[in-house]
């Protein structure tokens, strides 16, 4: 008799059955392999349904278990082969068969009565792991059939967290290669089939840098003597000059370094600062560690707008503490500012309305002021300006200033020698209606600009470096929001920006070679309440726009390309009552707002991407009454405001590394009656007094 489906014979099968079922199948087949050979039903044409009957109804019913009974009618069938075995004997032995098979799957589940006896019990599952060994460095990440991602931070044994079933296959590979130092890690055993759990997968790592790597970087800015660095808190390294500089003693592979400035330069004063300061030594030698030097202030002045009067102060170059250089000498009537030469060498203020202006020469050790002969100058301007204020070229060379009632520009050469004022050829120059607040040079110095407010325009010139002439340039004046009151440009020169404080907006433009300026699509672009001045960062990718009637100032991202703006996320960003000026001190990472109706300054730390502004911890800082503007020494070491409603100076220093501004020991310092603005000397590179 051949088996009721026809093919390849199949051994007694094990599926759907528990442990013990197991065990009575095998106990089963052994008994009975001579006469029986049981297979699964198989959903192919070859077991066709008048197959499915095997054995007598009543005989499955016998085995007390319909469930069971059941199960083998679908799952099991069972045929005797020919033995020579009669009717009878047959019966008996599929009988004893359909009874043996019964019983086990009923006993032999292991699960509980809820469980189907057709469901399979869980497969066997095996681990894959093995050892990690000669690993130095950080960041290995290993794989198992290309996932299961397994970072390992050390040698030893690891294990994937993922089990994979018996008679699977498994390779393990490197997804990652370890850094600091840079190795090379590969697998031996990597791959095979998981008959057990898998322990013997080897993961070598060897070192592919060098044992030991060099640490240097460049110093920039450099003018001053006795500049020392160091490396982990030694290995002194004197610098004299500027250029690339490397620490004598290595740093082992992996190992970490800390730059730092051990003596800061002096004669002059100098602050540097490291930047890329700090890390794990990798294997190649590092040599972008970033020393900047920058000038210490040496000399602070300001003009007493209701005394008449300029006073002058040194500045302590460790503490910021201000001294003063002598008595306020006369100024004239309601001056608001001093300008100062980069060189250093003089000052200039603009009183009486804009039609004087005195000059003084600077003592080169105190600072003190000395009027410079023939001073003061008279200017042509007949009806002048409230609040005259005056622009030196970065050569020391010329200075220009503008009347608002004239519409005029007036500019002079300044004596190299003496510091005494000639006017330039051509000057006064024609402006618009309204032409004020502070004349602007261009970044390259070839053009200068000037607000018309009341003919909402701006007048550009291009300037003769020769003699300081101004020629007006084609198509000026250009059209701008109204009463325009700031221009900026970005660093490149390429684009321009003006706040409109009485439209509350912003005026975007691009410059051409000669100066002209077009403006953008898009603009202008809406501010909050009375846009006054406005900043652009150092790396011309973001302006900030203080609005002086609602207290905040606005923030736009500059695209390098076109020049379009776009407000960042979260602006207008809070700020105090009147910000006037937001200034972002020389390392770029904090920056300054005082309030000209308050009494404190608002601090932010600036986010290096988007340029969004965070309040400082502990913003606002206290400040004397009235503080109209803030202005930071070159060194970004300390903050100053001259404040107007209290004729006093308010002394900060800055905390480099959380932007904190923290009272200089004896602020306030005594100024004369409604001081305006605080100048510093040297000045910031652009900073407009």
């Amino acid at each position: 008799m051949k088996l009721l489906c026809t093919g390849e014979r199949v051994s007694i099968g094990t599926r759907g059955f528990g442990m013990r079922g197991r065990t009575a199948l095998d106990a089963l087949k052994a008994k009975f392999q001579d006469y029986l050979s049981v297979t699964f039903r198989q959903n192919s044409p070859e077991c066709s349904p008048e197959h499915a009957a095997i054995g007598d109804r009543d005989t499955l019913l016998n085995t007390r278990n319909a469930r069971a009974a059941d199960f083998l009618r679908a799952n099991v069938r069972v045929a005797c082969k020919d033995a020579g075995l009669g009717l009878k004997s047959r019966a008996a032995v599929i009988a004893t068969a359909m009874l043996s098979v019964a019983l086990a799957s009923c006993g032999g589940g292991g699960g509980g009565s809820t469980s189907s006896d057709t469901n399979p019990p869980p497969a066997t599952k095996y681990t894959v792991g093995g050892t990690v060994s000669g690993l130095a460095g950080t960041g290995l990440v290993l794989q198992n059939n290309g996932g299961d991602n397994l970072t390992v931070s050390a040698n030893g044994a690891f294990t994937f967290a993922t089990s994979i079933s018996a008679g699977a296959s498994y390779a393990v590979t490197v997804s990652t290669q370890p850094s600091g130092p840079a190795q090379t890690c590969t697998v031996a055993n990597g791959t095979g089939m998981a008959n057990a759990n898998v322990t013997n997968v080897n993961v070598t790592c060897t070192t592919t840098g060098a044992a030991s790597v060099t640490v240097g970087g460049t110093v920039s800015g450099l003018t001053g003597t006795g500049l020392v660095l160091q490396n982990n808190g030694g290995d002194n390294l004197p610098v004299a000059a500027n250029g690339s500089f490397t620490f004598a003693t290595s740093v082992a592979t992996g190992g970490a370094y800390a730059v730092t400035v051990s003596t800061q330069p002096g004669a002059p004063n100098q602050w540097c600062v490291v930047n890329s300061a700090t890390g794990s030594a990798a294997g190649a030698n590092i040599s972008d560690v970033a020393v900047i030097c920058r000038m210490i202030g040496q000399f602070a002045y300001t003009a007493n707008n209701q005394g008449g009067t300029v006073s002058a102060y040194s500045i302590d170059p460790s503490t910021g503490a201000l001294t003063s250089s002598g008595a306020a000498l006369p100024d004239g009537t309601l001056p608001a500012a001093v300008s100062l030469a980069p060189n250093g060498k003089f000052a200039f203020s603009a009183s009486n309305s804009g039609k004087v202006i005195y000059a003084f020469t600077v003592a080169a050790v105190t600072g003190a002021l000395t009027p410079v002969p023939g001073s003061p100058f008279a200017t042509p301007f007949v009806n002048g300006h409230p609040y005259p204020d005056i622009a030196v070229d970065s050569q020391s060379k010329f200075l220009y200033l503008a009347s608002l009632n004239d519409a005029q520009v007036a500019g002079f050469a300044i004596d190299a020698t003496t510091g005494v004022l000639t006017p330039v050829p051509g000057s006064p120059f024609v402006a618009h209606a309204g032409a004020g607040a502070i004349p602007a040079f261009s970044p390259d110095g070839k053009f200068l600009y000037v607000m018309n407010q009341s003919d909402n325009s701006v007048e550009g010139y291009s300037v003769d470096t020769t003699t300081g002439s101004l020629t007006t340039i084609t198509g000026s004046p250009f059209a701008s929001g109204t009463t325009p009151t700031w221009i900026s440009f970005t660093p490149n020169g390429k684009f321009a920006y003006v706040s409109n404080s009485g439209s509350n907006n912003v005026s975007a433009y691009s410059v051409d070679a000669s100066g002209a300026l077009t403006a953008l699509s898009g603009g202008p672009y809406g501010t909050d309440v009375y846009p006054a001045d406005n900043t652009i960062d150092s790396t011309g990718t973001h302006l900030y726009v203080p609005n002086k009637s609602s207290a905040s100032i606005s923030v736009f991202s500059i695209d390098a390309t076109t020049g379009l703006l776009t407000e960042v996320t979260g602006s207008p960003f809070a700020a105090g009552q009147g910000p006037t000026l937001m200034l972002i001190e020389p390392n770029g990472k904090f920056a300054y707002a005082s309030s000209s109706a308050g009494s404190d300054v608002y601090g932010y730390s600036i986010d290096p991407t988007s340029g969004a502004l965070t309040a400082l911890a502990g913003s606002p800082f206290a400040a004397g009454t009235h503080p109209l503007f803030i202005n930071i020494d070159p060194s970004g070491k300390f903050a100053y405001t001259a404040n107007n409603g209290s004729n006093d100076i308010s002394g900060f220093t800055i905390d480099a590394t959380t932007g904190a501004l923290a009272p200089i020991a004896g602020s306030p310092f005594a100024a004369g009656t409604a001081p305006f603005v605080i100048s510093i000397s040297p000045e910031i590179p652009g900073f407009r007094d």
